[in-house]
């Protein structure tokens, strides 16, 4: 079954990168723009951003924002996600299996 996963187009800290929107009010809307650009025409619409602050270093505070938007799982990555899953299952039971043998021959001499 597919899975909505979210895509994020952009998710910084103020202080955190080289791609930090521009002070000039012009520029932000360029910036912004190219941003939501980005995004496929038919999931604008239901883009998100979101804009947060958090306590820094000697109570400065650092503003976050995030722009984001959710879609279905293509095929490939379903197929993907399902093949790590198993991966992980199998793996999980490798390890539960090998701690029953070992724990059986701790405590059935």
């Amino acid at each position: 079954m597919k899975k909505q996963i979210t895509v994020k187009i952009f998710d910084q800290e103020q202080y955190g990168g080289s791609d930090w929107p521009p002070g000039d009010a012009i520029k932000f809307v360029e910036w912004f723009t190219e941003k939501v650009s980005s995004i496929p025409e038919d999931h604008r619409k239901k883009a998100k951003i979101e804009l947060d602050s958090s306590n820094g270093y000697e109570g400065i505070s650092y503003v976050r924002i995030k722009i984001h938007y959710n879609r279905e799982e293509t095929d490939l990555e379903m197929m993907a996600r399902e093949e790590k899953e198993r991966y992980a299952r199998e793996e999980t039971k490798r390890r539960d299996l090998a701690m029953l043998s070992a724990l059986k021959a701790k405590y059935e001499r």
